[in-house]
């Protein structure tokens, strides 16, 4: 689809799904999308947002208004994706179970 991607610094494989090179507690223009500080989601019982759920938002509106940033991680989104094709993953599965 070659969507941009904007995904926080969670537990889990997103940041290096993205292109995580350091840590930092900031939006960051990774390889492969925007990755934004880790959050706990408490705005939906608080009035106040968090900081990175402010970053979050901040990032978002960044790539709808910026249209050169969308297209460009959009096309990056599918270059990435690439790399987690059923025929490269297959290949992978293929050297790992090799006798």
């Amino acid at each position: 689809w070659g969507l941009p991607v904007i995904t926080t610094d969670s537990p889990g494989g997103c940041p290096e799904i993205v292109g995580k090179e350091q840590s930092e507690n900031a939006v960051q223009h990774c390889a492969y999308g925007v990755l934004t500080p880790y959050f706990s989601g408490k705005a939906g019982r608080n009035p106040e947002l968090e900081p990175g759920e402010q970053l979050l938002g901040e990032a978002m509106l960044e790539m709808l208004t910026n249209d050169a940033l969308c297209a460009e991680y959009s096309r990056r989104s599918l270059a990435r994706a690439e790399d987690y094709s059923d025929e490269k993953i297959w290949k992978l599965w293929d050297t790992v179970l090799q006798p």
